[in-house]
């Protein structure tokens, strides 16, 4: 497995890899399979797992180098910012969501792989990560304007058009352009 600049993290049973900026070719077939048989992605639209594993960022695996859990992160224009951010994705596999907060760790790894290459000069007009949340219990229930537990810092900045909340997790000295 290719493992990025950050070092890994241990979770419970898991160990929080990160392989950006360049998962190797194993490690993204391995990632297309997992979403194929957790029903992410089918056989129909495979070409687009394909593509999402190249924007592989964190991956959860066990002792055995199973996979329970994967972040992904691309740079996109967000309007209501008028800058770049990493927009965040994160899916973590129907056994491991009783360890609901595998989901946090793996946000957390995310950022702090991102946060490491700001830091030394990679990718700085990217000034954060970005996530639109979907789950509908966590927008009922997380509705601090700042998050702040666990050292986070992830500020809310409102809603898509189709009512999600959009919230930002800016790098450190991260500066509005």
């Amino acid at each position: 497995m290719n493992s990025g600049t950050a070092e890994p993290r241990k979770y419970g049973p898991f160990e929080l890899v990160s392989v950006w900026p360049n998962p190797d070719d194993e490690t993204r077939q391995k990632v297309v399979d997992f979403w194929i048989r957790h029903g992410v992605f089918n056989e129909q639209n495979k070409e687009q797992a394909e593509a999402r594993a190249h924007q592989l960022l964190v991956m959860a695996v066990d002792g055995d180098g199973e996979i329970a859990g994967v972040s992904t992160a691309f740079k996109q224009p967000i309007e209501q910012l008028g800058f770049p951010c990493f927009y965040y994705r994160t899916f973590v596999a129907p056994d491991h969501r009783k360890l609901w907060m595998l989901s946090k760790e793996l946000f957390h790894a995310s950022y702090d792989a991102l946060n490491q290459r700001f830091q030394e000069k990679h990718d700085t007009d990217s000034l954060g990560l970005f996530l639109e949340l979907q789950n509908e219990m966590l927008m009922r229930h997380l509705k601090y304007a700042v998050w702040e537990a666990d050292g986070m810092n992830v500020v809310y900045i409102g809603r898509s058009k189709t009512g999600l909340h959009r919230r930002v997790w800016y790098f450190d000295g991260a500066k509005v352009p």
